[in-house]
């Protein structure tokens, strides 16, 4: 972290994305639930079970599975990270701002204050909205890009997030395609200004990030797009007998100036939580 405060000072940055690829231990007896074998496909797919009962302890917008090969990746994102109409209104979601839940009511009402008026979480999610303004603009419809919300405050199972969303109008001519390769990567995911941004947390993480921040979702026959962005996601690898080779769990935040790493430590612990707990691997983090 302080790395990225000194490139921050040095002009090289204003926010800095920087994340850490976690191993997960594979506790093979976990708990499924109850239902979770009932499920179309999870039969003999104990990873399909397992995503199915951390999505239904802690439900988010965009939960997804995916087996490619020897890859069973299990997102439970609360981010979109772009939505394209059929009729070409285009839609991004951008989350920076996190504060985990609490049991008590008044304590939890308490936290989501806090993150609805926190300096330092608005100054991040403004940073980023004004960066993805300028990712849409480069295929919108001149005039078009308007920021319709501003560091809301959305409450899920286990967090509190801030978000914002800005909307536009796909250009005559631009491909569906054209809009996604421009704002590729995620904003909230890289930083800003983003290359540079980009390039220093490449240097840091010290290793390709893969699925981990990336976008998960569909392209439709009508012209319909919808992905999310691949945060809160579990990338199991299996050896070819079926047996897990590795299991990594991304997460990070945005530094800025102001950040402090005890912060930064909080909001990571806020962001994986539900997913070890979920996978019965909290007790041997």
């Amino acid at each position: 972290m302080d790395t990225c405060r000194d490139e921050i000072r040095e002009g090289n940055a204003f926010q800095v994305c920087l994340t850490t690829a976690f191993a997960v231990p594979d506790v093979p007896d976990a708990p499924d639930a109850p239902d979770a074998l009932d499920r179309p496909g999870a039969a003999g797919d104990r990873h399909l079970a397992e995503y199915l009962r951390i999505r239904r302890s802690d439900p988010v917008p965009f939960g997804a599975y995916l087996r490619t090969g020897d890859l069973r990746i299990a997102s439970r994102s609360p981010e979109r990270f772009l939505r394209i109409d059929a009729d070409g209104g285009v839609l991004a979601e951008p989350i920076k701002g996190t504060r985990p839940r609490h049991v008590d009511p008044v304590e939890d009402a308490v936290v989501r204050a806090d993150l609805s008026t926190s300096a330092k979480d608005r100054a991040e999610n403004v940073m980023i909205v004004d960066l993805l303004r300028n990712d849409l603009q480069r295929t919108a419809r001149p005039g078009s890009v308007r920021v319709e919300r501003l560091c809301d405050v959305e409450t899920y199972a286990s967090v509190h997030q801030m978000v914002s969303t800005i909307a536009g109008v796909l250009a005559p001519g631009a491909s569906r395609a054209a809009v996604v390769r421009a704002a590729f990567p995620p904003g909230s995911m890289t930083g800003a200004p983003k290359r540079s941004a980009t390039a220093i947390a490449d240097r840091l993480e010290g290793a390709p990030r893969g699925v981990y921040a990336g976008a998960i979702g569909y392209f439709s026959a009508s012209g319909a797009v919808d992905l999310s962005v691949a945060i809160r996601t579990l990338v199991t690898v299996l050896h070819p007998d079926g047996s897990v080779r590795r299991r990594t769990l991304g997460a990070g935040g945005a530094v800025t100036w102001s950040s402090s790493p005890e912060d930064e430590a909080d909001e990571v612990e806020a962001k994986t939580v539900s997913v070890l707990r979920g996978v019965g691997a909290a007790a041997h983090w």
